[in-house]
């Protein structure tokens, strides 16, 4: 029960530092899923893929820059921002490829 509720709160950290920029990476994922439906190909999946890491690391680095004292509220939390950063790429990527894979299995 306790690993759990762990999990919910890390969940929910994470969501609420995402939610400020989720806009943007959805709509970067979903260009994505566009080009690759417009080419057709799974294949077109690979230059996306390092698209969006590119974005998402400018992303990172402009909220690091412009948006500092955003950071102290998830410092009083327990989280760094490194592991702020960590989680939400890897949650960014992990909505990414569903997306791309659910584009790719339309396409066959």
């Amino acid at each position: 029960m306790a690993c759990y509720l762990h999990v919910s709160t890390s969940m929910r950290v994470i969501l609420t530092f995402y939610k400020n920029f989720s806009w943007l990476v959805l709509a970067i994922s979903l260009l994505g899923c566009w080009l690759i439906w417009l080419y057709g190909s799974w294949q077109y999946m690979i230059v996306v893929f390092w698209t969006k890491v590119l974005t998402n690391t400018l992303l990172g680095l402009f909220i690091h820059i412009f948006s500092p004292s955003q950071f102290y509220f998830f410092k009083n939390l327990g989280y760094s921002k490194t592991r702020l950063y960590t989680y939400t790429f890897i949650f960014d990527m992990v909505i990414w490829f569903i997306m791309s894979w659910l584009t790719i299995r339309m396409l066959t």
